[in-house]
């Protein structure tokens, strides 16, 4: 005799299913149409109001390269240049390149952040530059 509670596992969740269930999960086809420049326009707008937030500004004239803001901007703009048969960088992008490379290039003289200082070094810690006083 069968158990009631084992027809409750994956074959009786399949047969409970709608049909529409599995159709509702196939990806429509991409569009030939989508508007390259408008993703690039948005990105750059958001990636110029993001340097300019004075939530953003950190020291020697550079601003955060937050993760959630930043990199996504620097994932897709480069895909969108090509795309788009840009040249170079648009000028959102070559801001914020040179300050990447700025706080590279000033790396025992920058600062961290105050908020990610505060979380991840509790106390002092050495940045492998001179000691500051």
């Amino acid at each position: 005799m069968t158990n009631p509670r084992h027809m409750a596992g994956p074959p009786g969740l399949c047969l409970a299913l709608p049909p529409f269930a599995a159709e509702a999960q196939t990806a429509p086809a991409p569009s030939a149409e989508w508007g390259r420049a408008a993703a690039a326009g948005y990105l750059d707008e958001r990636l110029d109001w993001w340097m300019s937030w004075p939530g953003a500004a950190r020291d020697h004239g550079t601003s955060c390269v937050s993760c959630h803001t930043t990199l996504p901007y620097a994932l897709a703009r480069p895909a969108l240049r090509e795309a788009l048969g840009e040249t170079g960088p648009a000028i959102p992008e070559a801001h914020l390149l040179e300050g990447v490379r700025k706080r590279v290039e000033m790396w025992n003289e920058v600062e961290p952040s105050t908020r990610i200082r505060r979380w991840a070094f509790p106390r002092p810690v050495s940045r492998g530059g001179p000691k500051r006083s």
